[in-house]
């Protein structure tokens, strides 16, 4: 999916999706409102603002800044590519890879466990993780936002809301860092 030539909100990508045909004349900045699940590639020429939660399948290249107040999913062994500047809270590998992280973290998650089980196992046990040399810089990345889940917002990423008239706050967690 490639957005291009207007600034849009959307609920989320299934709404654009669905307007597949329109798609060349949004952009170049994006902000989904809602929660978007299995998006296979996003290719953003400026801005991409998610209020919800981001579950890419595909690549992710963000030329401006990118925003994702709620949980990052993520598939791949590099980071996303963004051009700008990059707040994300805590980023998650898809449940697919379940057995292949239980395996690098040297624990067992039982098959019906959610994220949140998961996540409250692995942080008592991260300074000890984070001390092994053997994660992958992407790896690492991944392990240390899970202590971002409630982090405040930088100074940044609120000028970039106001920018985008995005003037409610149901989305903010705590002041902006400065």
């Amino acid at each position: 999916m490639k957005i291009d030539d207007h600034s849009i909100v959307v609920g989320n990508v299934d709404a654009l999706m669905d307007e597949a045909l329109d798609i060349v004349r949004f952009g170049p900045s994006v902000v989904l409102t809602d929660d978007s699940y299995g998006i296979r590639d996003i290719d953003v020429t400026r801005d991409l603002i998610v209020l919800g939660c981001l579950h890419v399948k595909g690549d992710l290249w963000v030329q401006g800044d990118l925003v994702v107040l709620g949980d990052l999913y993520w598939s791949h062994m590099h980071t996303p590519r963004v051009g700008g500047r990059f707040f994300h809270r805590r980023v998650l590998p898809q449940s697919c890879q379940r057995k292949h992280w239980a395996e690098r973290l040297g624990m067992t998650f039982p098959d019906n466990s959610c994220y949140d089980e998961i996540i409250e196992q692995v942080i008592p046990e991260l300074p000890r993780l984070l001390r092994s040399r053997k994660w992958s810089k992407t790896e690492r990345w991944m392990l240390t936002s899970l202590e971002r889940e409630d982090a405040d917002l930088d100074e940044w990423v609120v000028d970039l809301f106001k920018k985008y008239d995005l003037t409610e706050e149901p989305w903010r967690r705590g002041s902006p860092k400065r």
